[in-house]
């Protein structure tokens, strides 16, 4: 949360039932990272009833290499 006044912003982050690397929930809004690569991809809502990175079907990412996706922060941490 942040302060804005006498007003505490919270940004809602949505879990998509998925779990990374390291066991930690990932939800919308969250970066990762493939195989420790040097890039890193947003998690988002596709409008089409799946979770996408980088225009790829994140369950399928996970289920092709279920170890290789880690939590390396969220688009709300860039953005203080």
């Amino acid at each position: 949360a942040t302060e804005e006044g006498n007003v505490s912003v919270w940004n809602v982050m949505q879990f998509t039932g998925l779990l990374d690397k390291n066991g930690k929930e990932i939800y919308s809004g969250d970066l990762l990272r493939h195989n420790e690569g040097s890039k890193s991809y947003e998690v988002m809502w596709n409008g089409y009833g799946f979770w996408e990175l980088d225009g790829s079907c994140l369950g399928m990412v996970m289920r092709d290499n279920p170890n290789g996706l880690e939590i390396v922060g969220n688009i709300y941490e860039l953005l203080k």
